[in-house]
This record gives C-alpha cells, sequence and structure tokens, in this order.
C-alpha cells in the first residue's frame, strides 16, 4: 500500500506540473521563447523536492491512513479536473472580451484557445490549494486518536483513568470525611479540655 501511496504521489506531481507549466506558457508564450516541455520539466523537479515531506508522513501513518489520503486525495483531483474547465467558462470568455478590446492598444494576438487554458490551469490551481488544506485537516485527524491512544508501557489500556479517579477519590475523602486535627486528639483528653473550659466559665 505504501507503494501504491508513493506512485500516486508521483502521478499527482506530474498532473500539477502541467497544469502550472500549461498556465505559465499560456501567460509567457508571447514574450518568451521557451517551449512547453521546458516549463513542464521545471515545474516537475520543484514538485518533486516539494513532496519530500511524504517520506516523513509515510514513517508516520500506517498503511491504513496511506490508502485513505490516497482515497480522499483522488477523489478531490478527480472532482477538480472535472469542475475547472466548468467553472472556467465565464471568466475564460470575459478574458477573451477584454483582450480582444485592448488589442488595439498592446498589439497583441489573442488567442481564445491559449486564453482558455490559462484561466483553465488557473481555476485548477486554486482548487488545489483547498484541497491541500482538506488534506491537512484530514492528516491532522488521523493523529489525533493515535495521541490520545498513547499511554506508558506496561499499564493495562484504562489503568491511567481509574489510576487517576482513585486518587481524586482518596483526596475527596481526605478533605471532606477525614478527621481533623481537632479530632485526632484522644477523647479523654478533650473531655479534660471541654471539663477545664466549663470550670474556668463557672469561676468567673
Amino acid at each position: 500500500m505504501k507503494f501504491l501511496f508513493l506512485l500516486w504521489i508521483t502521478i499527482r506531481a506530474i498532473l500539477d506540473a502541467c497544469v502550472w507549466a500549461t498556465a505559465v506558457w499560456c501567460l509567457l508564450y508571447s514574450f518568451t521563447s521557451i517551449l512547453w516541455l521546458q516549463w513542464f520539466w521545471i515545474f516537475l523537479a520543484i514538485h518533486f523536492l516539494g513532496n519530500l515531506s511524504f517520506r516523513k508522513y509515510i514513517s508516520t501513518h500506517t498503511q491504513r491512513d496511506c490508502g485513505s489520503y490516497m482515497r480522499l486525495e483522488s477523489k478531490l483531483v478527480g472532482l477538480s479536473i472535472l469542475s475547472a474547465p466548468i467553472i472556467a467558462v465565464i471568466p475564460a470568455a470575459a478574458a477573451i472580451l477584454l483582450l480582444s478590446f485592448i488589442q488595439v492598444w498592446t498589439n497583441l494576438e489573442t488567442h481564445w484557445l491559449h486564453t482558455f487554458l490559462f484561466v483553465t490551469c488557473l481555476v485548477d490551481i486554486l482548487l488545489t490549494v483547498r484541497k491541500r488544506r482538506t488534506m491537512a485537516l484530514h492528516a491532522k485527524a488521523q493523529l489525533l486518536p493515535r495521541r490520545r491512544s498513547v499511554r506508558p508501557q506496561g499499564m493495562a489500556p484504562g489503568a491511567g483513568f481509574v489510576a487517576m479517579d482513585v486518587a481524586e477519590q482518596h483526596y475527596g475523602e481526605a478533605r471532606v470525611g477525614s478527621p481533623g486535627p481537632f479530632d485526632q486528639v484522644p477523647r479523654s483528653a478533650q473531655k479534660s479540655v471541654s471539663g477545664s473550659r466549663s470550670r474556668r466559665i463557672i469561676d468567673v
């Protein structure tokens, strides 16, 4: 399962590199001579360096956690790929009209396909940022039950809570039901003290 998880991280890095390369190439193709494939290799290296942190994730999570993470993220990636072109239709149309209007002053030819691809990739990048926040919350939620279940070595499950309850119970009994300093004095001494007090009162 962990091998499949690493394979999925690699596939996701390739997809992200394609999106970033397309967005940058569509934006700068009129100003630079850098090809799309060159942008792709640049962003692929950046994403591979950014995904090195998943080595720690594999060492601190179980195979079940890796499978759950992979299933959830694959669903979010598929959803973003399907929804990005639909969301980008109206913004892309507005951008094409704006670029066609200012073409007289900029002397830049407007390509509707490049504009649509750029807006679509931009929407996908924004959805990816939201997706990563969701995955970060999911990873933290997986660690919380594990931290709560950690107990000292050799202690039975629930023993720590039982010992705490017993300690609190003894502490409450010591405060409420235990005899005070005066009660710990022998009864014969208490009688003598009370008798001496009564004699003093009679003498007065």
